[in-house]
């Protein structure tokens, strides 16, 4: 088994092969080589934040995560060098064996072959909802063949007024319409009725191949809301999103798997794996308005991730920023939500005519 990493200082691994692509580096190293690069990259971490001795029992507890070249993220614990195999997005140990997995590819495709048989067109269905305000919704896409549920927040309004969609994390994973929306409520987020639309998705599940799923949701999203547009009085032009953990990696690939159609986007606590292969092209995200966020000793997912990430697109001049906390661990999300301006941030950003595009 080989591995991919990115990498700062490229003297550090001199002893190993290293890719030039765009602006960063990537190390591959095999499975005899572990030990030595763990350290490696420890020490990498170290030099480019200039962390001091006394900060480094934070760096000994970081999992680091390494890209096989079967695509699967290994996550390792340098501290005593251990490999574990996970599914990615099992922050509640929502799936406990591939077997697990394995289920959840053979129902989706149950419900693929139920979707060909019994609809010829996207479909929104709307449900009984006991929660005021929030309709309760399925979206049946005929082209990705997925369904899943969502809630929808509709605009007291004649004018036209923008969307904000919230992508929830690993937790919220299912099919009740309920979870999401509890985290939405609870995270700190408050949008008013008069001022934009909110549609809060639900991720029914995952296969083993956790990021060709979030590619096919998060296209079938941009479906989705194309939908809603013609439904209700949305501007195009200010379309906003943002998720946390599994969301923030949703989010992430939103804009990638959909340039220039969301004005706006705030990815926080997120991963892109797909930043590690050769396919990468960090252009597609070249008109993006991104603000991610990252607490440092985040154990369930490397801050490194959203770091790598802000990188590579700051190094090119692109619209991001990037704020990384000290402390909060993986629950930072309501820390920023509440405490950071960005609402004012994210509501003043619009899609241009000229950056404008249909690519799916």
């Amino acid at each position: 088994m080989k591995y991919y990493s990115i990498i700062k200082n490229k003297i550090l691994f001199e002893n190993y092969i290293v890719y030039d692509k765009n602006n960063y580096s990537v190390i591959e190293f095999d499975e005899a080589d572990k030990p030595e690069i763990f350290l490696l990259a420890k020490k990498d971490v170290v030099e480019n934040l200039n962390i001091d001795n006394a900060q480094q029992n934070i760096l000994s507890q970081l999992l680091m995560d390494f890209v096989g070249e079967d695509n699967i993220l290994y996550r390792v614990d340098m501290s005593d060098f251990v490999e574990k195999k996970i599914c990615r997005f099992s922050v509640k140990k929502l799936f406990k064996t591939c077997d697990k997995c394995q289920d959840n590819l053979d129902n989706n495709k149950k419900a693929a072959d139920y979707i060909q048989n019994n609809y010829k067109e996207n479909t929104i269905i709307f449900k009984k909802s006991c929660i005021a305000n929030y309709k309760n919704c399925e979206f049946v896409d005929t082209s990705n063949t997925i369904q899943y549920p969502f809630r929808l927040k509709t605009c007291k309004s004649d004018t036209k007024k923008p969307l904000f969609v919230y992508l929830h994390g690993a937790g919220g994973i299912g099919q009740k319409n309920i979870f999401p929306l509890l985290e939405y409520l609870t995270v700190g987020i408050k949008i008013k009725s008069e001022e934009s639309f909110v549609l809060i998705p639900q991720c029914r599940a995952f296969s083993d191949d956790n990021i060709a799923t979030i590619n096919i949701y998060t296209r079938s999203l941009r479906s989705l809301i194309e939908l809603l547009c013609q439904k209700y009085n949305i501007d195009k032009d200010r379309i906003y999103i943002s998720g946390i953990s599994f969301g923030g990696a949703c989010v992430w690939y939103s804009l990638y798997n959909n340039p220039n159609f969301y004005a706006g986007a705030i990815p926080l606590m997120g991963y892109m794996p797909s930043l590690y292969s050769e396919e990468f092209d960090a252009q597609r995200f070249k008109n993006e308005k991104i603000w991610s966020a990252h607490a440092q000793n985040d154990k369930v997912v490397s801050y490194l991730d959203d770091k790598n990430l802000y990188d590579i697109l700051k190094s090119k001049n692109y619209d991001i920023k990037f704020s990384l906390y000290q402390k909060y661990g993986h629950s930072l999300a309501p820390k920023f939500y509440k405490n950071q301006p960005w609402k004012k941030w994210l509501f003043s950003k619009q899609n241009s005519a000229e950056n404008s595009s249909d690519t799916h």
